[in-house]
């Protein structure tokens, strides 16, 4: 991502992709430094990367959350949260919503823990 890279180099970016290979417009980037990733919070959110079409950068803390995206449309959140329960200690919500591309046949889940564990 050039525009990343104007504050500094990038050490990793990870992009939310469905089952298709679209982005579901979401990444997260990595920088070798905090200060880097300071710049890139105070200099690039809100930044117009197209007309009409802004950015968000901004800092990732305390995420306790695992998306799981190309869920198929007629699961349920009590289906979704059953399945995944057994396997996972500390899951204590799954939130669902429409899949952007595909709404009536695929939704993303979000599971959400207690901590990072």
């Amino acid at each position: 991502m050039p525009l990343l890279e104007t504050v500094g180099p990038v050490y990793q970016i990870e992009m939310l992709m469905n089952y298709n290979g679209l982005n579901h417009g979401l990444a997260f980037a990595t920088f070798f430094t905090p200060l880097e990733a300071s710049i890139a919070v105070e200099n690039l959110n809100n930044y117009e990367i197209r007309h009409g079409k802004r950015i968000v950068v901004d800092w990732l803390a305390g995420n306790c959350e695992v998306q799981l995206v190309g869920v198929p449309a007629y699961k349920t959140v009590k289906e979704i949260y059953e399945a995944l329960q057994p396997f996972f200690q500390g899951l204590r919500c799954v939130l669902v919503e429409a899949e952007i591309y595909h709404p009536t046949e695929l939704q993303y889940a979000i599971a959400v823990f207690e901590d990072h564990s």
